[in-house]
């Protein structure tokens, strides 16, 4: 009788061996949420000058990660993001990023600085984040007002990346519009993680410049220029993009158009695509880059020789 219950139950094991398997994977991921949701990180300023302005940037940053690391989860799904984003703006295009994958912060004591990316705005980069729904590392960019209220919560690029973008830059001018391109871009793909069709609209299909023949000369309109992304957006219930390598080319004898490849994955709820992004910007307005022209290449389609640079278009000014 023993024997036979015994083997029964092994017999119940082997043929449900994936649904055991998955019931003890919940377990622990749920164990490692109750434990990491009640994680308490330090946030210190290297830079701190004791002004105002800074004291005001770290206690707002401060209050954000304690947010992101509350602690139920409960809290943790449905945070008021009313007190720490009073910008209604910011406050919409959070609550969009965090419903696409929340993500915590498990540092004890986390090192910044607060840097000063305009004449009215701040920025503290590099706040390294975990992605509860696949536990992938990211790095996060709060920007500030200033007034130290948060403007904007960003993924950005790797910092030793963005940093070698930057030093690549000839002069002060280049190395302003470099760092005005990346922050571009690092809203770009932030709003896609949001699925935040009017920004895309905006940035994408407005001021648009169709090169023809390879020659950038025209604007028109091009309304739709994203049919392909728009339904995965819809469609998907999460997007994810992760980059892995940026290259900013200056145009030689137009030193305001600047070619920028981007080598990214999409990964998706239904659809995975790693390729080139390509992004021709004319940086006419200080604060304003326009893209004249952009293309995504698939990998599996497109030799290295094919991708898009800045030297394959002729500017016609």
């Amino acid at each position: 009788m023993f024997n036979q219950t015994l083997r029964d139950f092994f017999i119940f094991i082997q043929a449900n061996c994936n649904m055991i398997r998955l019931l003890f994977t919940n377990f622990f991921l749920i164990c490692a949420f109750f434990v990491a949701s009640q994680h308490h990180t330090v946030l210190k300023a290297g830079n701190f000058n004791g002004t105002i302005e800074h004291s005001t940037i770290l206690k707002n940053a401060q209050r954000f990660i304690n947010e992101i690391n509350s602690s139920s989860p409960e809290a943790y799904q449905n945070i008021d993001w009313t007190d720490i984003l009073p910008n209604p703006i910011a406050r919409k295009r959070m609550e969009a990023l965090w419903s696409n994958g929340m993500f915590r912060c498990l540092k004890d004591n986390l090192s910044v600085n607060i840097l000063m990316i305009s004449d009215n705005q701040f920025q503290i980069r590099n706040i390294p984040v975990i992605q509860i729904r696949d536990s992938v590392e990211q790095q996060l960019v709060l920007t500030f007002s200033a007034a130290g209220e948060i403007e904007g919560v960003l993924f950005g690029i790797e910092q030793s990346l963005y940093r070698s973008l930057l030093l690549e830059g000839i002069n002060l001018d280049d190395i302003k519009r470099r760092t005005l391109i990346l922050d571009h871009v690092e809203n770009i793909l932030t709003a896609f993680r949001r699925k935040d069709m009017k920004m895309l609209h905006e940035v994408f299909c407005q001021n648009f410049r169709q090169p023809m023949n390879n020659e950038v000369s025209s604007q028109q309109k091009h309304e739709n220029c994203l049919d392909e992304l728009f339904p995965v957006l819809f469609r998907d219930a999460f997007l994810d993009v992760s980059v892995d390598s940026v290259k900013i080319m200056q145009k030689t004898q137009h030193e305001t158009f600047y070619g920028v490849n981007i080598s990214l994955s999409w990964n998706s709820s239904t659809h995975d695509d790693d390729g080139y992004l390509f992004l021709l910007f004319e940086i006419e307005d200080s604060n304003k880059p326009l893209i004249n022209f952009y293309a995504w290449q698939l990998k599996k389609n497109t030799r290295l020789e094919d991708v898009f640079e800045a030297t394959d278009f002729d500017i016609m000014k």
